[in-house]
C-alpha cells in the first residue's frame, strides 16, 4: 500500500494503519531520538507521546507527502519544545546542546543558542535550495536512504539523483559560506566600532 493511502486511512480511524505506521517507523524514530536525547526511557516516552497526539489529532492532520519526515520532524519539535519549557531533558551533543552536567546553565544556553544559530544558517542554506535538491539532501543524510531508495521515493533514476545531490551540496557548500563571511564581517565590523 502507497503511504498516502496508508495515512488516509489511518486519518479515518483505521487502527491497523497506525500500527502499520508504527512498525515501518519506529526504529527511525528511536535512533533519531537518541541523537537528541541521552536517555532511552525518555526517547521512548518522547515516541509514544507522539503517537497518541497523532492518534487523538488525526482528523486535523494535514497529508504529508513522507510519513517519516512529518513523524521525524514532529519528534525533534516535541523533544526540542520539553528542554526549552523544562530544562531538564538531557539532550546529545549532536544538536550541540550539552550533556556534561557539570556545566552551569548559562554555558548550557550559551551552547544551545549557539546550535540555534548554527541551525538558523544552515536552515537558510537550505532555502536556497530547490524543492527536490532539499528532499533529497533530506532522505540521504537525515534517513541515510541509498540514491536507488531516494530514487524509487522520488520516481527519479539513479544518475538524476547522484547529480541532484551534488548540486545541492555544492549548493550548500557556498551558502555556507557566504553566510560565514556575511556573519564573520559584521562581528569584525562591530568589534572595530
Amino acid at each position: 500500500m502507497d503511504q498516502a493511502s496508508l495515512w488516509q486511512r489511518f486519518k479515518k480511524g483505521d487502527k491497523n494503519s497506525l500500527k502499520t505506521i508504527y512498525e515501518e517507523h519506529i526504529d527511525a524514530l528511536f535512533l533519531f531520538g537518541k541523537k537528541l536525547c541521552t536517555d532511552d526511557e525518555q526517547v521512548w516516552d518522547y515516541i509514544h507521546d507522539l503517537f497518541v497526539y497523532v492518534w487523538e489529532s488525526r482528523e486535523k492532520l494535514g497529508d504529508p507527502v513522507i510519513i517519516r519526515a512529518y513523524l521525524l520532524k514532529s519528534l525533534r519539535n516535541r523533544i526540542i519544545d520539553d528542554f526549552r519549557k523544562n530544562k531538564k531533558v538531557n539532550l546529545n551533543a549532536d544538536i550541540s546542546l550539552v550533556r556534561d552536567t557539570d556545566m552551569s546553565r548559562e554555558d548550557e544556553w550559551v551552547a544551545f543558542e549557539t546550535s540555534t544559530q548554527q541551525s538558523e544558517k544552515l536552515g537558510l542554506a537550505l532555502k536556497a535550495l530547490t524543492d527536490r535538491q532539499r528532499e533529497v539532501i533530506y532522505l540521504k543524510f537525515n534517513q541515510n536512504m541509498s540514491y536507488e531508495e531516494i530514487g524509487d521515493i522520488l520516481g527519479i533514476n539513479y544518475q538524476s539523483i547522484r547529480n541532484l545531490a551534488h548540486r545541492a551540496i555544492t549548493e550548500l557548500r557556498k551558502n555556507m559560506v557566504v553566510l560565514l563571511l556575511i556573519l564573520s564581517g559584521v562581528w569584525i565590523f562591530s568589534v572595530h566600532l
